[in-house]
Protein backbone atom coordinates (compact mmCIF):
# COMPACT_ATOMS: atom_id res chain seq x y z
CA UNK A 1 0.00 0.00 0.00
CA UNK A 2 0.91 3.47 -0.41
CA UNK A 3 0.29 4.89 2.94
CA UNK A 4 2.93 2.11 4.27
CA UNK A 5 5.38 3.19 1.37
CA UNK A 6 5.10 6.39 2.74
CA UNK A 7 5.54 5.79 6.34
CA UNK A 8 8.32 4.15 5.63
CA UNK A 9 10.08 7.23 3.70
CA UNK A 10 8.83 9.30 6.90
CA UNK A 11 10.74 7.06 8.60
CA UNK A 12 13.86 6.58 6.97
CA UNK A 13 14.02 10.49 5.65
CA UNK A 14 14.09 12.76 8.55
CA UNK A 15 11.52 15.92 8.52
CA UNK A 16 13.68 18.24 7.24
CA UNK A 17 14.32 15.92 4.51
CA UNK A 18 10.79 14.63 3.51
CA UNK A 19 9.44 17.70 1.28
CA UNK A 20 12.21 16.71 -1.42
CA UNK A 21 11.20 13.48 -1.50
CA UNK A 22 9.11 12.22 -4.20
CA UNK A 23 7.38 9.27 -5.44
CA UNK A 24 7.24 8.72 -9.09
CA UNK A 25 7.53 5.48 -11.69
CA UNK A 26 6.12 2.15 -10.54
CA UNK A 27 5.24 2.97 -7.53
CA UNK A 28 2.77 5.72 -8.08
CA UNK A 29 1.67 3.81 -11.45
CA UNK A 30 0.91 0.57 -9.45
CA UNK A 31 -0.67 2.50 -6.69
CA UNK A 32 -3.26 4.24 -8.58
CA UNK A 33 -3.89 1.32 -10.76
CA UNK A 34 -4.54 -0.66 -7.18
CA UNK A 35 -1.51 -2.95 -7.07
CA UNK A 36 0.60 -4.07 -4.58
CA UNK A 37 3.81 -1.43 -4.54
CA UNK A 38 7.03 -3.62 -5.36
CA UNK A 39 9.65 -1.37 -5.38
CA UNK A 40 9.72 2.59 -4.68
CA UNK A 41 11.33 4.69 -7.11
CA UNK A 42 11.66 8.58 -5.72
CA UNK A 43 13.18 11.79 -7.16
CA UNK A 44 15.08 14.42 -5.10
CA UNK A 45 17.36 17.04 -5.08
CA UNK A 46 19.05 15.92 -1.40
CA UNK A 47 22.97 15.96 -1.94
CA UNK A 48 24.12 12.64 -3.00
CA UNK A 49 26.84 12.80 0.37
CA UNK A 50 23.72 13.29 2.64
CA UNK A 51 22.01 10.28 1.01
CA UNK A 52 25.23 8.34 0.98
CA UNK A 53 25.41 9.17 4.90
CA UNK A 54 22.17 7.54 5.32
CA UNK A 55 23.06 4.24 3.56
CA UNK A 56 22.36 4.16 0.38
CA UNK A 57 24.52 3.38 -2.24
CA UNK A 58 25.02 4.52 -5.55
CA UNK A 59 24.83 2.69 -8.40
CA UNK A 60 26.97 3.17 -12.11
CA UNK A 61 24.81 2.24 -15.39
CA UNK A 62 26.73 1.74 -18.54
CA UNK A 63 23.96 3.14 -20.14
CA UNK A 64 21.40 4.75 -17.65
CA UNK A 65 21.61 7.11 -15.29
CA UNK A 66 23.58 6.67 -11.80
CA UNK A 67 21.25 5.97 -9.12
CA UNK A 68 20.90 5.96 -5.21
CA UNK A 69 19.95 2.25 -4.18
CA UNK A 70 18.78 0.81 -0.72
CA UNK A 71 17.44 -2.44 0.29
CA UNK A 72 13.64 -2.75 1.85
CA UNK A 73 12.82 -6.37 3.13
CA UNK A 74 9.30 -5.33 2.51
CA UNK A 75 9.57 -3.20 -0.48
CA UNK A 76 12.60 -4.70 -2.40
CA UNK A 77 14.41 -1.79 -3.90
CA UNK A 78 14.05 1.90 -2.73
CA UNK A 79 16.04 3.71 -5.81
CA UNK A 80 16.75 7.47 -6.21
CA UNK A 81 17.33 9.50 -9.27
CA UNK A 82 18.69 13.14 -8.35
CA UNK A 83 17.30 16.47 -10.09
CA UNK A 84 20.40 18.26 -11.00
CA UNK A 85 20.93 21.74 -9.79
CA UNK A 86 19.98 23.55 -13.06
CA UNK A 87 17.32 20.88 -13.71
CA UNK A 88 13.42 21.06 -13.12
CA UNK A 89 11.02 18.73 -12.50
CA UNK A 90 9.75 18.78 -15.39
CA UNK A 91 12.63 18.22 -17.03
CA UNK A 92 13.33 15.50 -15.57
CA UNK A 93 9.70 13.92 -16.40
CA UNK A 94 9.88 14.58 -20.23
CA UNK A 95 13.02 12.13 -20.27
CA UNK A 96 11.49 9.44 -18.76
CA UNK A 97 10.02 6.44 -20.97
CA UNK A 98 6.36 6.73 -20.64
CA UNK A 99 3.39 9.17 -19.33
CA UNK A 100 2.26 6.62 -16.95
CA UNK A 101 5.82 6.44 -15.37
CA UNK A 102 6.13 10.44 -15.23
CA UNK A 103 3.51 10.93 -12.25
CA UNK A 104 4.70 12.22 -8.71
CA UNK A 105 3.50 11.80 -5.19
CA UNK A 106 4.89 13.96 -2.42
CA UNK A 107 4.65 11.95 1.25
CA UNK A 108 1.41 13.67 1.63
CA UNK A 109 0.31 11.77 -1.18
CA UNK A 110 -0.19 15.21 -3.50
CA UNK A 111 -0.05 14.75 -6.69
CA UNK A 112 1.83 16.16 -9.77
CA UNK A 113 0.90 15.54 -12.90
CA UNK A 114 2.54 18.11 -15.96
CA UNK A 115 2.59 15.08 -19.08
CA UNK A 116 -1.43 14.01 -17.93
CA UNK A 117 0.32 10.45 -16.75
CA UNK A 118 -2.96 10.00 -14.83
CA UNK A 119 -5.35 9.66 -17.75
CA UNK A 120 -2.58 6.67 -19.31
CA UNK A 121 -2.76 4.70 -15.99
CA UNK A 122 -6.87 4.65 -15.87
CA UNK A 123 -6.69 3.80 -19.50
CA UNK A 124 -4.08 1.53 -19.05
CA UNK A 125 -1.75 3.65 -22.32
CA UNK A 126 1.49 3.56 -23.03
CA UNK A 127 2.59 7.15 -24.73
CA UNK A 128 6.13 8.34 -24.91
CA UNK A 129 7.19 11.32 -22.58
CA UNK A 130 8.62 13.00 -25.67
CA UNK A 131 9.65 13.02 -28.40
CA UNK A 132 13.66 11.58 -27.47
CA UNK A 133 11.71 8.74 -25.07
CA UNK A 134 13.00 6.01 -27.56
CA UNK A 135 16.48 7.65 -29.04
CA UNK A 136 17.42 8.60 -25.01
CA UNK A 137 17.14 5.27 -24.22
CA UNK A 138 16.40 2.32 -27.21
CA UNK A 139 15.70 -0.61 -24.85
CA UNK A 140 12.38 1.08 -23.73
CA UNK A 141 10.94 -0.51 -26.55
CA UNK A 142 10.74 -3.99 -25.16
CA UNK A 143 9.54 -2.30 -21.73
CA UNK A 144 6.91 -1.27 -23.71
CA UNK A 145 6.51 -4.97 -25.32
CA UNK A 146 6.76 -6.15 -21.81
CA UNK A 147 3.66 -4.10 -20.57
CA UNK A 148 1.55 -5.23 -23.33
CA UNK A 149 2.13 -8.23 -22.04
CA UNK A 150 0.62 -7.48 -18.76
CA UNK A 151 -2.63 -5.92 -20.32
CA UNK A 152 -1.17 -2.50 -21.55
CA UNK A 153 -1.87 -0.53 -25.12
CA UNK A 154 1.18 0.92 -26.99
CA UNK A 155 -0.75 4.01 -28.08
CA UNK A 156 -0.59 5.29 -31.72
CA UNK A 157 2.14 8.10 -30.96
CA UNK A 158 4.45 5.56 -29.21
CA UNK A 159 3.42 2.96 -32.38
CA UNK A 160 5.24 5.43 -34.77
CA UNK A 161 7.34 6.15 -32.90
CA UNK A 162 8.65 2.69 -32.75
CA UNK A 163 8.05 2.10 -36.57
CA UNK A 164 9.82 5.20 -37.52
CA UNK A 165 13.35 4.11 -36.86
CA UNK A 166 15.72 1.57 -37.61
CA UNK A 167 16.56 0.13 -33.79
CA UNK A 168 19.16 -2.51 -33.90
CA UNK A 169 22.18 -0.89 -34.95
CA UNK A 170 21.20 1.32 -31.45
CA UNK A 171 20.23 -1.69 -29.03
CA UNK A 172 23.69 -3.64 -30.74
CA UNK A 173 24.95 -1.32 -28.18
CA UNK A 174 23.39 -2.21 -24.88
CA UNK A 175 23.66 -5.20 -22.68
CA UNK A 176 22.26 -7.92 -23.90
CA UNK A 177 21.37 -8.64 -19.96
CA UNK A 178 18.83 -5.41 -20.03
CA UNK A 179 17.12 -7.23 -22.52
CA UNK A 180 17.18 -10.43 -20.91
CA UNK A 181 15.54 -8.97 -18.10
CA UNK A 182 12.74 -7.28 -19.88
CA UNK A 183 11.77 -10.56 -21.29
CA UNK A 184 11.97 -12.59 -18.04
CA UNK A 185 9.72 -9.74 -16.61
CA UNK A 186 7.52 -10.25 -19.75
CA UNK A 187 7.04 -14.19 -19.14
CA UNK A 188 5.38 -12.92 -15.80
CA UNK A 189 2.72 -11.38 -17.58
CA UNK A 190 -0.49 -12.10 -18.06
CA UNK A 191 -0.41 -12.68 -21.89
CA UNK A 192 3.72 -13.16 -22.12
CA UNK A 193 3.42 -14.37 -25.89
CA UNK A 194 2.91 -10.81 -26.35
CA UNK A 195 6.11 -9.78 -26.11
CA UNK A 196 7.49 -11.98 -28.72
CA UNK A 197 4.59 -11.06 -31.14
CA UNK A 198 5.82 -6.73 -30.67
CA UNK A 199 8.98 -7.93 -31.33
CA UNK A 200 7.66 -9.41 -34.67
CA UNK A 201 5.21 -6.50 -35.46
CA UNK A 202 7.71 -3.91 -35.64
CA UNK A 203 10.67 -6.07 -36.93
CA UNK A 204 13.03 -4.89 -33.55
CA UNK A 205 14.88 -6.96 -31.73
CA UNK A 206 16.83 -9.00 -34.00
CA UNK A 207 20.19 -8.94 -32.86
CA UNK A 208 19.17 -10.01 -29.11
CA UNK A 209 16.84 -13.24 -30.64
CA UNK A 210 17.23 -14.11 -34.52
CA UNK A 211 15.45 -17.47 -33.66
CA UNK A 212 12.58 -15.44 -33.13
CA UNK A 213 12.46 -14.68 -36.86
CA UNK A 214 13.46 -17.25 -38.12
CA UNK A 215 10.74 -19.53 -36.64
CA UNK A 216 8.32 -17.99 -39.45
CA UNK A 217 10.09 -19.19 -42.29
CA UNK A 218 10.19 -22.81 -40.75
CA UNK A 219 6.71 -25.46 -40.58
CA UNK A 220 6.10 -27.06 -37.17
CA UNK A 221 5.93 -30.25 -38.47
CA UNK A 222 4.11 -32.35 -41.01
CA UNK A 223 0.40 -31.30 -41.72
CA UNK A 224 -1.14 -34.20 -40.50
CA UNK A 225 0.28 -33.08 -36.98
CA UNK A 226 0.33 -29.14 -37.34
CA UNK A 227 -2.01 -28.62 -40.28
CA UNK A 228 -0.53 -25.11 -41.46
CA UNK A 229 1.09 -23.83 -38.47
CA UNK A 230 4.30 -22.49 -38.41
CA UNK A 231 7.37 -22.68 -35.72
CA UNK A 232 6.42 -19.39 -35.00
CA UNK A 233 2.94 -19.81 -34.35
CA UNK A 234 3.23 -23.41 -32.60
CA UNK A 235 6.00 -21.90 -30.20
CA UNK A 236 3.47 -18.70 -29.69
CA UNK A 237 0.35 -21.03 -28.73
CA UNK A 238 2.58 -23.41 -26.98
CA UNK A 239 3.80 -20.36 -24.44
CA UNK A 240 0.28 -19.27 -24.37
CA UNK A 241 -0.77 -22.49 -22.89
CA UNK A 242 1.69 -23.52 -20.30
CA UNK A 243 0.73 -19.62 -19.44
CA UNK A 244 -2.85 -20.89 -18.56
CA UNK A 245 -1.11 -23.43 -16.55
CA UNK A 246 1.79 -22.43 -14.73
CA UNK A 247 2.98 -18.50 -14.31
CA UNK A 248 6.59 -19.82 -13.22
CA UNK A 249 8.67 -17.85 -15.75
CA UNK A 250 11.17 -20.93 -16.59
CA UNK A 251 8.20 -22.89 -17.20
CA UNK A 252 7.32 -20.28 -19.80
CA UNK A 253 10.68 -19.75 -21.06
CA UNK A 254 10.91 -23.34 -21.45
CA UNK A 255 7.48 -23.76 -23.57
CA UNK A 256 8.24 -21.40 -25.73
CA UNK A 257 11.93 -22.83 -26.91
CA UNK A 258 10.99 -26.25 -26.75
CA UNK A 259 11.26 -27.25 -30.47
CA UNK A 260 14.46 -24.64 -30.77
CA UNK A 261 15.92 -27.62 -32.44
CA UNK A 262 13.92 -27.53 -35.45
CA UNK A 263 15.33 -24.63 -36.15
CA UNK A 264 18.27 -26.58 -37.67
CA UNK A 265 16.56 -29.38 -39.51
CA UNK A 266 18.05 -29.04 -43.64
CA UNK A 267 15.66 -27.57 -46.14
CA UNK A 268 15.17 -30.81 -47.98
CA UNK A 269 14.29 -32.30 -44.78
CA UNK A 270 11.17 -30.34 -44.04
CA UNK A 271 8.36 -30.32 -42.55
CA UNK A 272 9.74 -33.59 -40.78
CA UNK A 273 12.04 -32.86 -38.10
CA UNK A 274 14.03 -35.45 -37.03
CA UNK A 275 16.44 -35.55 -34.41
CA UNK A 276 15.29 -31.83 -33.27
CA UNK A 277 14.93 -32.92 -29.87
CA UNK A 278 18.92 -33.43 -29.16
CA UNK A 279 19.82 -30.88 -31.83
CA UNK A 280 17.70 -28.11 -29.62
CA UNK A 281 20.06 -29.19 -26.81
CA UNK A 282 23.30 -27.30 -28.07
CA UNK A 283 21.36 -24.64 -29.57
CA UNK A 284 19.15 -24.43 -26.71
CA UNK A 285 22.63 -24.03 -24.83
CA UNK A 286 24.12 -21.86 -27.30
CA UNK A 287 20.63 -19.31 -26.79
CA UNK A 288 21.12 -19.23 -22.98
CA UNK A 289 25.37 -18.20 -23.12
CA UNK A 290 24.31 -15.34 -25.89
CA UNK A 291 21.27 -13.93 -23.56
CA UNK A 292 23.13 -14.40 -20.45
CA UNK A 293 20.65 -16.45 -18.89
CA UNK A 294 21.18 -17.61 -15.60
CA UNK A 295 22.44 -21.44 -14.99
CA UNK A 296 19.45 -22.50 -13.90
CA UNK A 297 17.13 -21.44 -16.63
CA UNK A 298 20.01 -22.68 -19.39
CA UNK A 299 19.71 -25.99 -17.50
CA UNK A 300 15.86 -26.09 -18.19
CA UNK A 301 15.91 -24.75 -21.45
CA UNK A 302 17.91 -27.48 -22.18
CA UNK A 303 16.69 -30.23 -20.25
CA UNK A 304 12.57 -29.25 -22.21
CA UNK A 305 14.22 -29.29 -25.62
CA UNK A 306 15.94 -32.80 -25.24
CA UNK A 307 12.72 -34.14 -22.91
CA UNK A 308 9.71 -33.49 -24.27
CA UNK A 309 9.58 -35.98 -27.19
CA UNK A 310 10.16 -38.67 -24.64
CA UNK A 311 7.78 -37.42 -22.54
CA UNK A 312 5.05 -37.52 -25.72
CA UNK A 313 6.12 -40.90 -25.82
CA UNK A 314 4.70 -41.61 -22.49
CA UNK A 315 2.11 -44.48 -22.79
CA UNK A 316 4.08 -46.23 -24.71
CA UNK A 317 7.61 -46.03 -22.88
CA UNK A 318 8.85 -49.17 -20.54
CA UNK A 319 8.49 -48.31 -16.40
CA UNK A 320 12.44 -48.17 -16.55
CA UNK A 321 12.29 -45.39 -19.07
CA UNK A 322 9.70 -43.55 -17.21
CA UNK A 323 11.79 -43.87 -14.33
CA UNK A 324 14.84 -42.35 -16.05
CA UNK A 325 13.02 -39.85 -17.59
CA UNK A 326 11.77 -38.35 -14.06
CA UNK A 327 15.26 -38.18 -12.83
CA UNK A 328 16.83 -36.69 -16.25
CA UNK A 329 13.59 -33.80 -15.80
CA UNK A 330 14.57 -33.49 -11.79
CA UNK A 331 18.28 -33.32 -11.90
CA UNK A 332 17.74 -30.50 -14.51
CA UNK A 333 15.29 -28.88 -12.45
CA UNK A 334 12.34 -29.15 -14.95
CA UNK A 335 10.34 -32.60 -13.28
CA UNK A 336 7.61 -29.82 -12.16
CA UNK A 337 6.39 -28.50 -15.20
CA UNK A 338 7.67 -31.32 -17.80
CA UNK A 339 4.29 -33.15 -17.43
CA UNK A 340 2.35 -29.63 -18.39
CA UNK A 341 4.82 -28.87 -20.99
CA UNK A 342 3.91 -32.15 -23.10
CA UNK A 343 0.17 -31.19 -22.76
CA UNK A 344 0.84 -27.40 -24.14
CA UNK A 345 2.80 -28.65 -26.84
CA UNK A 346 -0.24 -30.99 -27.81
CA UNK A 347 -2.60 -28.48 -27.06
CA UNK A 348 -4.88 -31.23 -25.40
CA UNK A 349 -5.38 -32.58 -21.97
CA UNK A 350 -2.44 -34.86 -21.85
CA UNK A 351 -1.40 -36.91 -18.44
CA UNK A 352 1.46 -38.54 -17.70
CA UNK A 353 0.03 -41.42 -15.40
CA UNK A 354 2.01 -42.18 -12.52
CA UNK A 355 4.60 -39.37 -13.17
CA UNK A 356 4.18 -38.13 -9.42
CA UNK A 357 4.61 -41.19 -7.67
CA UNK A 358 7.89 -41.83 -9.49
CA UNK A 359 8.81 -38.17 -8.73
CA UNK A 360 8.62 -39.57 -5.40
CA UNK A 361 10.33 -42.63 -5.66
CA UNK A 362 13.29 -40.91 -7.87
CA UNK A 363 13.37 -38.73 -4.76
CA UNK A 364 14.39 -41.25 -1.74
CA UNK A 365 18.16 -41.69 -0.38
CA UNK A 366 19.08 -44.99 -1.95
CA UNK A 367 19.37 -45.93 2.04
CA UNK A 368 16.00 -45.49 2.14
CA UNK A 369 15.50 -48.68 -0.51
CA UNK A 370 16.48 -51.31 2.17
CA UNK A 371 20.39 -51.22 0.57
CA UNK A 372 22.77 -51.52 3.34
CA UNK A 373 25.22 -48.26 3.55
CA UNK A 374 28.68 -50.50 3.60
CA UNK A 375 27.09 -52.26 0.82
CA UNK A 376 26.46 -49.39 -1.38
CA UNK A 377 30.64 -48.25 -0.42
CA UNK A 378 31.68 -51.41 -1.77
CA UNK A 379 30.20 -51.29 -5.02
CA UNK A 380 31.33 -49.34 -7.82
CA UNK A 381 29.57 -46.86 -9.73
CA UNK A 382 27.53 -48.53 -12.58
CA UNK A 383 26.19 -51.46 -10.31
CA UNK A 384 25.48 -49.16 -7.89
CA UNK A 385 23.33 -47.28 -10.33
CA UNK A 386 21.65 -50.55 -11.54
CA UNK A 387 20.67 -51.90 -7.73
CA UNK A 388 19.42 -48.23 -6.97
CA UNK A 389 17.42 -47.85 -10.38
CA UNK A 390 16.19 -51.70 -9.83
CA UNK A 391 14.78 -51.25 -6.02
CA UNK A 392 13.42 -47.66 -7.45
CA UNK A 393 10.95 -49.60 -10.54
CA UNK A 394 10.31 -52.60 -7.84
CA UNK A 395 8.91 -49.86 -5.25
CA UNK A 396 7.04 -47.80 -8.31
CA UNK A 397 5.44 -50.76 -9.59
CA UNK A 398 4.26 -51.71 -5.96
CA UNK A 399 2.87 -48.10 -5.58
CA UNK A 400 1.42 -48.47 -9.19
CA UNK A 401 -0.19 -51.04 -8.08
CA UNK A 402 -2.04 -49.93 -4.98
CA UNK A 403 -2.80 -46.62 -7.10
CA UNK A 404 -4.27 -48.46 -10.01
CA UNK A 405 -1.65 -46.42 -11.99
Amino acid sequence: MLSDAATLLRELFPPRLQSRVLLVGGSVRDSLSGLPIRDIDLISDIPEKTLLSMHFRRVEGKTTDPILFKSDPVFGKIEITLLRKDQQLEDDLRRRDFRCNAVVMSLDGSITDPLGGVQDIHQRLLSPCGAASLSHDPLRIFRAFRFASEGWEIGTELEAMISSGYWDEALGKIPVERFTREMIKALGGSSPELFFACMLKFGVGRCYLPELFMMQEIPAGPPAYHGDDTLLSHSLATLQRMAVMNGDTIARLAAFFHDIGKLSTSPELLPRHIGHDMAGVEMARQLAIRLRLTSVQRNALMAASRLHMTGARWVQLRDTTKLKLVEHARKAGIAAFLPQLVAADHGKAYELAGWETLLQVASYPATSLGIDAAQLESMNDPDRSALIAQLRLKLFRQLALRQEI
